[in-house]
């Protein structure tokens, strides 16, 4: 199965979405936070990336900018984030290069 990065600074956020991303079977890596996300993704080169948009001082916004610029790498994966309002709370997530995921990770609310 897939290597998930999961980028969220609320602990309990992140705790259930490792959870449920377990219990598909896939490998799931967790950061506490946008600088620690960045990092993460260009080290651990995961395969799909779950992204918090809402967090405080480095945002979703500037993880997903940051990766974006190093996405000429093609071990970087195209983020897909939630917490945004008009974000939906189920989204299948992609695989760079491999056409479209068939798993999908739901966002609690």
């Amino acid at each position: 199965m897939a290597r998930v990065l999961v980028i969220d600074d609320e602990d309990v956020i992140g705790a259930v979405l490792r959870y449920a991303l377990l219990e598909q079977g896939h490998e799931t890596l967790l950061a506490e936070g946008g600088r620690q996300g960045i990092e993460r993704a260009l080290t651990d080169h995961p395969d799909a990336i779950v992204l918090d948009l809402m967090m405080p001082e480095v945002t979703g916004h500037d993880v997903l900018a940051a990766l974006r610029d190093d996405a000429a790498d093609e071990d970087v994966p195209d983020p897909r984030a939630h917490g945004g309002h008009a974000e939906p709370r189920t989204r299948a997530v992609p695989r760079r290069g491999r056409g479209q995921g068939d798993d999908e990770a739901v966002r609690p609310t």
